[in-house]
């Protein structure tokens, strides 16, 4: 794998990062995502969280090699934003995919509006957020590494309450 590639998928985990958590906070803001009891929805809950560990281990690699990789080739003679609108298409039409399958897993009603604004937008914003960045992060090193240290958040503070669960259990 090119190093171009390896940096766009730093970028395009980080800045789903940045989005998700506050897009997830306007789907419940705006979304009554209330159970019936009317307590919060415990399992809408950890589905989302699920869903954001799955796009960032495995749906943002697959998408930033596959279709990140030929929406680049695509778009290599077009203006920089007629390129980076592209990349955001992209990303909305792949964030949508995501959203239906989190729309029937997670169920009732208005899951598939939550589930929307939950995975489609942040999507959309990591493709064009990534190919905008893009020239910076290949010239400074400071910049890839930042993409990655704030994309690795996430799984170190997973294996952290992984592991406190386990030494918790344990003892």
């Amino acid at each position: 794998m090119t190093r171009r590639a390896w940096t766009a998928l730093g970028l395009a985990e980080a800045t789903f990062l940045i989005a998700y958590p506050a897009f997830t906070y306007l789907a419940y803001a705006v979304i009554d995502a209330d159970g019936a009891d009317g307590g919060s929805d415990l399992g809408q809950s950890f589905m989302i969280v699920l869903g954001g560990m799955f796009a960032i281990l495995v749906m943002i690699p697959i998408a930033v090699h596959t279709a990140g990789r030929l929406t680049e080739m695509g778009t290599a003679d077009w203006s920089r934003r007629s390129a980076a609108v592209a990349h955001l298409l992209v990303g909305l039409g792949l964030g949508a995919m995501g959203a239906a399958v989190a729309a029937v897993v997670i169920g009732g009603a208005g899951s598939g509006a939550f589930a929307a604004i939950v995975f489609v937008v942040p999507s959309g914003i990591a493709g064009f957020a990534t190919h905008l960045l893009m020239p910076v992060a290949l010239r400074h090193l400071w910049f890839r590494t930042l993409a990655w240290v704030i994309a690795a958040l996430p799984i170190v503070g997973a294996a952290l309450l992984v592991a406190f669960g386990v030494v918790r259990s344990v003892t």
